[in-house]
């Protein structure tokens, strides 16, 4: 699922709001509210999705990057809405 969604979709250089737009609602959120992150369950095993975001420049709450993590702790950096 995730690596179709890398070949479908390119999320790097998308506005947090495109990125809610194909994928729904965020299901928890990276150091502050407003950047992408979502739940993944791959064999079981649960993961997530982390979207970080620019905070500002030309294209504010653009898409840095995509990280898949299965750490849900302030140091793993993804938490739940």
């Amino acid at each position: 699922m995730v690596a179709d969604l890398g070949r479908s979709y390119s999320l790097v250089g998308r506005t947090a709001g495109e990125v809610e737009r194909l994928l729904g609602p965020s299901e928890c959120y990276l150091i502050q509210d407003g950047e992408p992150c979502y739940n993944v369950q791959i064999s079981g095993a649960r993961f997530y999705l982390m979207l970080p975001v620019t905070r500002s420049g030309p294209r504010p709450w653009t898409v840095l990057k995509v990280r898949l993590s299965d750490d849900l702790t302030p140091r793993g950096g993804c938490f739940f809405l």
